[in-house]
């Protein structure tokens, strides 16, 4: 009975008309009343399915002496419905390619100087790597990383930008991390691509976020406090100065000296 109101579904029927009509076809006719019984409705709810159904073609009131029932129409009338829906698709294929080029021609972005900002939100390891792989398809990327507590995201940061400089070898990337031994030691390693520069910041500079990138039209800022998290920018004056304002830090901030 189950496939049967599911098809009905299909057929534009909700549950309630489906059972209705199922009802009808099972018990034969009956008065409002009863039938609202049968289905547990109200009465006047089951008016409104009863005139739907009606509209429909699968089902008729009946006038028979003192009063009036609703009578179900023979399961072949459910091929009106089949004919209708089949009609309806082909309607809907034929008209598709005009449809998307109409909406793609009138809600195209207009060339004006104003921008609209775009903020996306992302939580879990998953919707966060997507935001490094995003970076790491650009030719620059900059980014401030506190990585004073070696709480990082993924299990090998070294790894993942080794791979990143491998299938990308325009990248280049340039961090202003925070100075701790962790940190130290991730840079060093870092620092053996030939695109990979890096310097520390002031002591007394305590980021709240562990990641700030700057990529690609892009500021994205990561947190892996209790649940990670990212937030994505994308903004043209909010890029551009975020962009400039790193590299006044960056010019500013001594070369790293190099352990032996």
């Amino acid at each position: 009975m189950n496939s049967v109101i599911e098809y009905l579904k299909h057929l534009d029927l909700s549950e309630t008309e489906a059972k209705i009509y199922l009802t009808l076809i099972e018990n034969g006719p009956k008065r409002v009343r009863e039938l609202a019984e049968s289905v547990g409705l109200k009465r006047t709810t089951t008016y409104f399915h009863i005139d739907s159904l009606i509209k429909k073609g699968l089902i008729a009131e009946e006038v028979k002496g003192s009063g009036a029932r609703i009578v179900a129409n023979p399961p072949q009338w459910l091929k009106y419905l089949v004919d209708n829906k089949i009609k309806t698709a082909q309607i809907l294929q034929e008209q598709y390619p005009t449809i998307v080029k109409t909406i793609n021609t009138a809600f195209s972005k207009s060339q004006t100087p104003e921008e609209e900002t775009e903020i996306k939100y992302f939580t879990g390891i998953k919707s966060v790597e997507f935001i490094y792989e995003e970076a790491f398809k650009g030719n620059e990327l900059r980014s401030y990383v506190y990585l004073a507590e070696p709480k990082i995201i993924f299990s090998d940061n070294i790894s993942l930008m080794s791979n990143a400089f491998n299938k990308n070898k325009n990248l280049k990337i340039r961090e202003i991390v925070d100075d701790s031994s962790f940190s130290r030691k991730e840079t060093q390693i870092l620092s053996l691509h030939k695109n990979y520069s890096y310097k520390f910041m002031s002591k007394n500079l305590k980021l709240t976020a562990e990641d700030i990138l700057i990529y690609n039209g892009n500021v994205a800022i990561i947190n892996i406090k209790g649940k990670i998290s990212g937030v994505v920018i994308h903004n043209t004056d909010y890029y551009n100065n975020s962009k400039e304002l790193f590299d006044f830090i960056w010019n500013t901030l001594p070369e790293p000296e190099v352990s032996l």
